[in-house]
C-alpha cells in the first residue's frame, strides 16, 4: 500500500527534553516560528517526539508545529543525555515527500525557497558540508572534525540534511539504523582515530555515505549552508586556548523586519546557535510577532 504524505515539502526535527542539554521542544518552537516568518515555499516544521514528551508540550507549541509525530518503536535515545539515536527514523517519521532535516537549535531569518528546486534536481540525499562564519566566510571546522579526515569519513552536517522519498533514501537510513544500533562494532572496524564512545549523527551519516560509496553523489551545494556558531569555527580571541562561548564575544541585534545582525553583520543563512541559553524569551517573543 502506497504511503500517503501530508505535503510535498517541509522541514523536520526531533525535539526531546534533555536534563543536561536543554529544552529542545522550546527550541523547536522558536525554529518553527522562524520558518513561518521567513519561508515562502514551505514554512512547515514537523517535530518528532516521544509520547511522554508530548504530554508536557504547551498548547501554543502544537499550534505552530505543522505536525507532532510520535517517535516509532522504542525510544533509543532514552538512556542518553544527547538525544541523537532516533534520527535514523526520520525517513519513517516525516509527513513530507521531500524533507529538510534540521537541528532544533537553529533559526531562519531569510527565505531559502530556492533550495527546494536545487535539491530536487540532484541525488535524493544531500548534506551541507560547507558551513560559514557569522561574517559569511568559510568556517574553520578542523577542531571539531578531526575524526573525518583521519578515518576517511564523508564530512557532512546532519544539522542540514535533505532527502526525498526514494529507494536511495531508504537505503541510507537503513544503513544509519544499523550503525546506530551497532556503533561499538562499526567504530571498532572503521573509526580508528579520535574515537567517540557514543554514536554522533555526523559520524554515523559520514560513515554511511562512505560504506555506500556515495561520496561522489552527495556533492557540495554552495547555497545549502548555515552559520556554524561554535566558537572555534569563528576564529575568536581564545581560539587556541579553549572552546569559549561565542556569546561572550559576539552580540546579536534585530530590526523591525526580523533581520538579524551579529556584530553588525547581516545574517542571511540559518543560524545554528549551539549555545542553548542564547535563546531568550525576548527572542521568542520577537519571533512570535514576526510569525503572525
Amino acid at each position: 500500500m502506497a504511503r500517503e504524505y501530508k505535503r510535498q515539502r517541509g522541514f523536520f526535527t526531533i525535539a526531546q527534553y534533555s536534563e543536561k542539554f536543554g529544552d529542545y521542544p522550546r527550541m523547536a518552537y522558536a525554529l518553527a516560528l522562524s520558518l513561518k516568518a521567513s519561508q515562502i515555499e514551505a514554512p512547515f516544521l514537523a517535530v518528532g517526539m516521544t509520547k511522554e514528551d508530548q504530554k508536557r508540550l504547551p498548547e501554543n507549541y502544537k499550534e505552530v508545529f505543522d505536525e507532532v509525530v510520535t517517535i516509532p518503536w522504542t525510544d533509543e535515545a532514552l538512556p542518553h543525555n544527547w538525544k541523537l539515536h532516533n534520527w535514523w527514523k526520520a525517513y519513517h517519521m516525516t509527513p513530507y515527500k521531500e524533507t529538510i532535516c534540521l537541528d532544533a537549535d537553529m533559526l531562519f531569518t531569510h527565505d531559502h525557497s530556492d533550495w527546494w528546486t536545487i535539491l530536487g534536481r540532484g541525488f535524493p540525499i544531500q548534506m551541507c558540508n560547507n558551513p560559514v562564519t557569522f561574517k559569511g566566510h568559510k568556517a574553520d571546522v578542523s577542531y571539531y572534525s578531526q575524526a573525518f579526515p583521519q578515518n576517511n569519513l564523508y564530512r557532512g552536517y546532519a544539522a542540514l540534511t535533505y532527502f526525498r522519498q526514494s529507494k536511495e533514501a531508504r537505503k541510507f537510513f537503513n544503513m544509519c539504523e544499523d550503525i546506530f544500533k551497532n556503533w561499538d562494532d562499526y567504530s571498532w572496524e572503521y573509526i580508528r582515530h579520535s574515537k567517540k564512545r557514543w554514536a554522533a549523527t555526523d559520524e554515523v551519516y559520514g560513515l554511511a555515505i562512505r560504506l555506500l560509496e556515495w561520496e561522489d553523489k552527495v556533492k557540495p551545494i554552495p547555497s545549502f549552508t548555515f552559520v556554524h556558531l561554535k566558537s572555534k569555527c569563528q576564529g575568536l580571541l581564545d581560539y587556541k586556548i579553549q572552546d569559549v562561548d561565542w556569546t561572550d564575544y559576539l552580540s546579536d541585534t534585530w530590526d523591525e523586519n526580523g533581520r538579524c545582525f551579529i556584530n553588525n553583520y547581516l545574517q542571511t543563512k540559518p543560524l545554528h546557535y549551539h549555545v542553548k541559553s542564547w535563546l531568550t524569551d525576548d527572542h521568542i517573543k520577537r519571533l512570535e510577532e514576526l510569525a503572525q
